[in-house]
C-alpha cells in the first residue's frame, strides 16, 4: 500500500527509524548508517531534522545528534505502526482521498494552496493513486462531478481499505464518534461471536462510511451474485436487519434492500472464524454452491496427500468456512486483473525458512483446485488468496508441530538441571519435550564436555552454555532448537 503514497523522503525516514528500532542499539555512527541504508550525509541530516519534528508529536521516540553519532531512544511503549500511520496520514495522497471522501475537494488549485504544494506535485500523486484505484475497478477523474468513478459498493470497499490501513487506536475518527461506537458494540457483541476489538472497530468504520456516503446521495443499486448468495453462519439476513441495521440506523429510509444486503455480506465475510466460533456452527455448507464445494473438498483432500496429516473435524471446518468466505471476498472485490487484499498483514509479510515451505504448500494447494473459470483463475492465482491460505495453514499446522526432544547434561546436580529444563519449556514459544540423554534427543544442552558412550553415534545437535545461562545464551538456545525443528520440517516434507 505505501508504495502508492510514500515518496523517497518518507520511505527513507521510515526505513531509518525501523532500522534503528530493530537493531536494539541506541548509538549509531552516521557513516555506518549511510552505508547500511544507502543514504548520503545530506539526506541523513534531513532525516534527523524530520525525526526531531516527529518527537514533538510522538513521545515514544527521542533523538540526540552529534557530529559523528546519532542516539535514538525508544520507550517500551513505542509502536512502529504508530510512526507508520503518522507518516501515512501526512502524505498528499491520503489528504487528497480524505478531501474527496469528506466532500471538501473543490479544485486542484484550492487543494494545492491548502496543503502548500504545487499543482504538479498533486498531479504526480494522482497518477500513483489512479494505479491503486484500478486495482479496485475504480477510476479517478477531476473532469467529472463524481471524482471517483465506479460502482458504489466498490467505492465503499476502497475507502474502508484506505481508512483501515491508516487506523490507530487513538484515531480522531473514533474519538469523534465515541458515543455512536458505544451504542454499536452491544448490538454486535450479542449477535456475532468472538469478534476481536479490531474487527469491531473495522465494522464500525464500515457503518460510518455507509452513513456518510448515504448522507451525500451515494446509494448502492446493484450487487454481484458473489455478495447476495452468501449467508452468515449464525443469523439470517432478516435477523441482522431487525437487530442491528434497524436499531443502529433507526429505520432510515435511505437504506434500500441492496444497502442491507451489502452490510449483511460485509458483517459475514470480514471477521475470521476461529475454533471457538467454529465449534458452535452446525452446518457450515448451508449456502455453499457447487464451486465452493469443489474448492473446499479439493483443499482438504490435497492437504492430506501432500502432508499426510489427518486434520480434526474442527480444523477442517476452520479451513473450509474461512476459505469460502475469503474466496467470496476475492470474487467480489478488486479488478479484472488483480484481487484485493483481505488483510493488511499481507503488506508486512516476513520470511523465515519454515514459512517458506508453508508458502510452497499454499501454492501447491491453490494450483490443484480444479476451478477453470476465468473468475476463479483470477482468484486462485492471486497473491492475496495464497496469502490467506498460507495464514490458515500456519495456524492449523501449529497444532501439528514437530516435538523437539531436548536432553540436559549438567555436572551441578539434578535439581539444577530440572530448573533449567522447566525454564526452557516456559520460554520456548513452540513445543519441546525434555528427555533423558539416552532416549534419542534431537538437542543436547550441556555445561561440560559430554563424553557419554550413548551420545557417540547420535544425530543430536549439541549446545554448550554456562552454569547460569545469560539472556543471550537463552535466546541462542531457543533459536538453535527452532532451526533443528525447521530441519525436521524440511526432511518430513521433502515431497514439497
Amino acid at each position: 500500500m505505501k508504495e502508492f503514497f510514500f515518496d523517497n523522503k518518507k520511505n527513507n525516514l521510515f526505513d531509518f527509524i525501523r532500522y534503528c528500532w530493530q537493531s536494539q542499539k541506541q548509538e549509531h555512527f552516521k557513516k555506518n548508517i549511510c552505508e547500511e541504508l544507502n543514504l548520503t550525509p545530506v539526506v541523513l541530516e534531513g532525516i534527523i531534522q524530520e525525526i526531531e519534528e516527529l518527537c514533538e508529536e510522538y513521545s515514544g521516540i527521542s533523538i540526540i545528534s552529534n557530529q559523528q553519532t546519532i542516539n535514538l531512544s525508544f520507550k517500551s511503549s513505542f509502536l512502529i505502526n504508530k510512526v507508520y500511520v503518522m507518516l501515512f496520514k501526512e502524505t498528499i495522497g491520503y489528504k487528497f482521498l480524505s478531501a474527496i471522501f469528506e466532500e471538501k475537494f473543490l479544485s486542484l488549485e484550492q487543494f494545492a494552496d491548502e496543503n502548500f504544494v504545487s499543482a504538479r506535485t498533486i498531479q504526480r500523486q494522482m497518477k500513483s493513486l489512479s494505479q491503486l484505484m484500478k486495482r479496485y475497478e475504480l477510476n479517478l477523474s477531476l473532469k467529472k462531478k463524481e471524482l471517483i468513478l465506479g460502482e458504489e459498493y466498490r467505492i465503499r470497499h476502497f475507502f474502508l481499505a484506505i481508512f483501515w490501513h491508516a487506523y490507530e487506536e487513538r484515531d480522531d475518527f473514533y474519538i469523534k464518534y465515541q458515543h455512536n461506537y458505544e451504542l454499536f458494540k452491544p448490538l454486535v457483541r450479542n449477535r456475532v461471536l468472538n469478534l476481536t476489538p479490531g474487527e469491531l472497530k473495522k465494522l464500525f468504520l464500515l457503518l460510518r462510511i455507509t452513513q456518510w456516503r448515504l448522507k451525500h446521495g451515494h446509494t448502492i443499486h446493484h450487487l454481484p451474485l458473489s455478495i447476495t448468495e452468501v449467508r452468515h453462519p449464525f443469523y439470517t439476513r432478516q435477523y441482522f436487519k431487525e437487530n442491528l441495521v434497524d436499531k443502529y440506523f433507526r429505520k432510515s429510509a435511505l437504506l434500500n434492500e441492496e444497502e442491507i444486503n451489502y452490510l449483511y455480506y460485509m458483517f459475514t465475510v470480514l471477521p475470521v472464524y476461529n475454533y471457538e466460533c467454529i465449534d458452535k456452527v452446525n452446518h457450515i455448507d448451508n449456502f455453499f454452491n457447487a464451486d465452493y464445494q469443489i474448492l473446499t473438498s479439493s483443499l482438504l483432500e490435497n492437504f492430506y496427500k501432500l502432508t499426510k496429516i489427518q486434520l480434526t473435524q474442527r480444523e477442517e471446518k476452520f479451513l473450509s468456512l474461512n476459505t469460502v468466505y475469503q474466496s467470496s471476498y476475492y470474487l467480489s472485490f478488486g479488478s479484472k486483473d488483480r484481487v484485493a487484499s483481505f488483510t493488511d498483514a499481507q503488506y508486512f509479510l516476513f520470511e523465515e525458512k519454515r514459512r517458506a515451505h508453508i508458502h510452497e504448500l499454499a501454492d501447491l494447494l491453490a494450483d490443484s483446485i480444479p476451478l477453470d473459470d476465468t473468475k476463479w483463475q483470477r482468484v486462485l492465482k492471486s497473491e492475496a488468496f495464497r496469502f490467506s491460505i498460507f495464514q490458515m495453514l500456519v495456524w492449523v499446522l501449529g497444532n501439528h508441530e514437530h516435538l523437539i526432544r531436548v536432553a540436559f547434561l549438567t555436572k551441578y546436580g539434578k535439581i539444577h538441571g530440572d530448573i533449567l529444563a522447566n525454564r526452557l519449556k516456559h520460554l520456548s514459544p513452540r513445543p519441546v519435550m525434555i528427555v533423558d540423554f539416552r532416549d534419542e534427543p534431537d538437542v543436547v544442552i550441556t555445561d561440560y564436555y559430554a563424553n557419554e558412550p550413548e551420545l557417540n553415534n547420535t544425530q543430536a545437535v549439541f549446545i554448550g552454555w554456562s552454569v547460569k545461562p545469560s539472556e543471550v545464551e537463552w535466546l541462542r538456545t531457543i533459536d538453535t532448537i527452532d532451526r533443528v525443528r525447521e530441519d525436521r520440517w524440511e526432511i518430513s516434507n521433502d515431497m514439497l
